[in-house]
């Protein structure tokens, strides 16, 4: 992993040299799609994985020098994620939208005839506050997200099918480095909170709670507002 951050720092300190401020102006809106490295818990739990890679496929196969050993088939993996993001600067440095995580993982175990399937979808507020000091933007930013995700295994043509409710909330400090007048490198810390509970069979209303410190990376690309308030300039 240090390998790839290390020339990342590299590239983002060079482009932040550019000598352009971004425009963080009341109606300037924000799209981003980000990735997160998390220490423990939340995304790992989920089955997103901390990965920067957000689509792709991986091959495991099982392999000894013990004699007469047979390798199995090879698992097979298929992860996407994606972790959206839409806003709009309310106030010069105040910024406030919606966060949303689309995730998909699936499993198919080479060995057995055993698929497993995740799905999870969520969406809530955030609301983010910027401290405009030249070419390093640092701010502070909090967030919810509900939603639900589901699993279903399927083995010898038979199928298994849970629901969850998922409630997460989070927040953390970070810095945005603007590369030119329309783009944002964004590069946080933070703390997400995050409860997992089951929708059939749970009289008890059992969940898992499980909370996580980690990193969050993204490119956010401002939009002129479009509309304008106030009439024409």
């Amino acid at each position: 992993m240090k390998k790839r951050i290390i020339p990342m720092i590299l590239i983002i300190g060079f482009l932040s040299q550019i000598p352009v401020q971004a425009q963080l102006k009341t109606g300037k809106m924000i799209i981003s799609v980000s990735s997160s490295f998390r220490v423990s818990g939340e995304l790992s739990y989920l089955g997103i994985g901390s990965d920067m890679m957000s689509f792709g496929f991986s091959s495991i196969r099982y392999k000894s020098n013990q004699p007469g050993y047979v390798e199995p088939k090879p698992d097979k993996r298929f992860n996407l994620n994606l972790m959206p993001r839409y806003g709009v600067f309310v106030a010069d440095p105040f910024l406030a939208g919606l966060d949303g995580i689309l995730a998909v993982s699936r499993v198919k175990y080479g060995e057995y005839n055993e698929t497993t399937t995740f799905n999870l979808m969520a969406i809530g507020p955030f609301v983010r506050y910027y401290l405009p000091m030249g070419k390093v933007l640092p701010f502070a930013e909090g967030n919810a997200l509900f939603g639900g995700s589901r699993t279903k295994d399927t083995y010898n043509g038979q199928t298994t099918e849970n629901k969850y409710g998922a409630t997460s909330f989070g927040g953390g400090v970070g810095m945005s480095v603007p590369l030119g007048e329309k783009v944002l490198f964004d590069l946080m810390a933070g703390y997400s909170w995050l409860s997992i509970k089951a929708k059939q069979n749970n009289p008890n209303d059992d969940r898992d709670v499980t909370g996580s410190f980690g990193f969050r990376i993204g490119f956010n690309v401002l939009l002129d507002p479009m509309l304008k308030m106030g009439g024409t300039e």
